[in-house]
């Protein structure tokens, strides 16, 4: 699967620890060998008809917040579990 992500994900990455860090990156690897988002496991698709779909996955206490379009995923976003469903308005 092509994976893509904005500028704004990978600056959320180096704010990270590394050992939070490399279990990202490889999650983000295993996403990239896989045909679909549902061989992955903990992967959600949200709540909304947004368009395209806009999905999460969970690794420990951060979530990797994506979208899927045609062409494949584009991460968004990076962040910590209490801040990844917070309403933009108070972001």
């Amino acid at each position: 699967m092509n994976v893509t992500s904005r500028k704004s994900a990978l600056k959320d990455v180096e704010k990270l620890s590394s050992e939070i860090k490399l279990l990202i990156l490889s999650e983000i690897e295993r996403l990239q060998n896989t045909a679909s988002l549902g061989e992955m496991g903990n992967v959600i698709k949200l709540k909304g008809k947004r368009k395209p779909p806009k999905y999460r996955l969970s690794i420990d206490n951060y979530r990797i917040m994506m979208e899927k379009t045609e062409d494949g995923i584009i991460i968004d976003a990076i962040v910590s579990r209490k801040d990844a469903y917070m309403k933009k308005s108070s972001r």
